[in-house]
């Protein structure tokens, strides 16, 4: 049978059984087989006729078989689709679940704002305060990074709560100031009105007002609590340094700390027990101004070298 093997063979014998059409056809061809007719000016070759019907044949199987392809795969497209659409709505669901955060950063401003429950905030420069949607529903917590002064509406039912990672203070409404610098091994909170619960791994200290507490992040250790001058604390929501019957070693201390700048006392400053400074300065003045004010009222002297200021 020419060119075709005998898979192709079986393949013609069951297609001549599958209907009385083939049959028909069949017998057609087989009248004609090995001679040409010519009818209508026509040339008619059985031998060919037999190529185009197994052409038919084959084309039939290949559409069938293409068929099925194409189901397997629309079956395969729906289920991937319907997984792909599932995951899409569960995502969706637990973008939803997911509470809205919002962040409050500055970097040389001291802005002042309110929480959703009224709390009032001044965040200090380069902090970072964060709370999510559901403060004010199921609870007032705020995270802090920095130093910020806080005024806090009351609310029995839901306390205020300071993260700080490894310590905490939960409020009920009050005023205090908390410094919270990740950059510094030192946590501190002043306590101006009402009370607060500073809440370690291992401790906790009720404070009251006019205490500050001072908190080691590094051991988890309270440092120390003890009586201040809340005034000096919160000096900086109004843009100044308050310096108020200090030791001239403690003043200058504070001063170096505030304008970020290095100080070395000589030793006549750093036994002197008896001269105490009181001092307000703005956060903006110089250096050179503030060593010039103080030498007005104190008897010392200074000169700067390479950034560093030298008081003698």
């Amino acid at each position: 049978m020419g060119n075709y093997s005998e898979e192709d063979f079986a393949l013609f014998l069951e297609w001549i059984n599958s209907s009385e059409k083939n049959k028909e056809e069949f017998e057609k061809i087989s009248a004609y087989w090995k001679a040409p007719i010519t009818y209508n000016h026509r040339k008619y070759n059985a031998e060919e006729s037999l190529n185009k019907t197994l052409s038919k044949i084959y084309m039939s199987e290949f559409n069938r078989k293409r068929i099925v392809r194409i189901i397997r795969f629309s079956l395969l497209a729906a289920s991937f689709l319907l997984c792909f659409v599932l995951g899409r709505f569960l995502n969706l669901q637990n973008q939803q679940e997911l509470p809205s955060q919002y962040v409050y950063l500055n970097s040389d401003s001291k802005p002042t704002f309110y929480l959703p429950d009224s709390t009032k905030i001044i965040l200090n420069e380069n902090s970072k305060l964060t709370y999510t949607s559901h403060y004010g529903v199921s609870d007032r917590k705020i995270n802090l990074e920095g130093e910020a002064y806080l005024e806090v509406r009351k609310n029995k039912k839901i306390p205020f709560t300071i993260d700080m990672g490894n310590s905490s203070i939960t409020v009920l409404g009050t005023k205090f100031t908390v410094k919270n610098r990740t950059s510094e091994k030192i946590m501190k909170a002043v306590l101006m009105e009402g009370s607060i619960r500073f809440n370690s791994s291992s401790q906790q200290i009720t404070l009251e007002p006019n205490q500050q507490i001072l908190f080691n992040r590094h051991n988890n250790q309270i440092l120390k609590l003890s009586e201040v001058n809340t005034d000096e604390e919160t000096a900086w929501t109004k843009g100044l340094v308050k310096i108020k019957s200090k030791l001239l070693p403690d003043a200058f201390q504070i001063l170096s700390e505030k304008y970020h700048i290095k100080i070395v006392l000589s030793e006549r400053i750093k036994k002197d027990k008896s001269t105490k400074l009181t001092a307000t300065f703005l956060e903006r003045a110089s250096t050179p101004e503030i060593l010039n004010t103080i030498k007005k009222s104190v008897r010392l002297s200074w000169k700067e070298r390479k950034g560093i200021y030298y008081i003698y």
